[in-house]
């Protein structure tokens, strides 16, 4: 082999790791290191677990509604090409909606968000928190995620005779709803064991019963 092929082989190597590194480096900003089996089953895990204690186990699985009602810290960009049981969220236009797949029937379960899902679900939450998910950051993600529960009761009283309500949860607590209906009772409510779960004007909600104080208009006589 002559130098002048010698020199080619050498530049040949030098520019595969460049481009190996290049790679590698924007794939864990792109959140190739995300979808890592590991990462994301400890993701899913931990979100379906607190989900559950916030909200209740829900009969198909969890959607996108009932997990940013469990996780306030959820936007609805980070549910961007998540993958469900029978189609994908999209997110255009600033506003957040559901895709059929074309060949699927509709069935009760087909918004229940997949492992692949999650996958993505922790990929867009990572790059929203700029964060490449790492063994050392995963833990940090899922903090954020997680944040503060929601107070149970709501500190503003909606306007009486509104279609409004005060939604406590989806899972009674330890203690009992005696507190619970107390509020309602103080409020001039009427306290339901088996109310609309999600909050008025949600475009995506699962039928799923949950423990409210309901203002109804008052009837008058004409």
């Amino acid at each position: 082999m002559n130098k002048g092929n010698g020199t080619i082989v050498i530049m040949g190597v030098l520019v595969v790791f460049v481009i190996g590194g290049l790679l590698l480096f924007f794939g864990e900003r792109d959140g190739i290191v995300a979808t890592n089996s590991g990462y994301v089953e400890k993701f899913e895990s931990a979100l379906t677990k607190e989900a559950i204690a916030r909200v209740g186990q829900p009969i198909e699985g969890f959607d996108a509604s009932l997990l940013k009602q469990a996780f306030p810290t959820l936007v609805d960009a980070d549910f961007a090409y998540v993958e469900t049981a029978g189609g994908v969220y999209m997110f255009e236009n600033e506003k957040l909606r559901y895709e059929r797949k074309q060949l699927e029937s509709v069935t009760s379960a087909e918004q229940m968000i997949t492992s692949a899902g999650y996958a993505k679900l922790l990929e867009n939450v990572g790059e929203r928190l700029a964060f490449v998910v790492t063994d050392a950051s995963i833990d940090t993600v899922i903090e954020a995620v997680l944040g503060t529960p929601k107070a149970p009761i709501s500190a503003t009283p909606p306007v009486l005779g509104g279609e409004e309500s005060i939604i406590y949860g989806t899972s009674a607590p330890a203690e009992g709803t005696a507190a619970w209906q107390s509020d309602c009772t103080e409020r001039g409510g009427t306290f339901n064991t088996c109310g609309r779960s999600c909050p008025p004007g949600t475009e995506i909600c699962a039928a799923v019963c949950g423990f409210t104080c309901d203002f109804m208009p008052a009837i008058t006589d004409e």
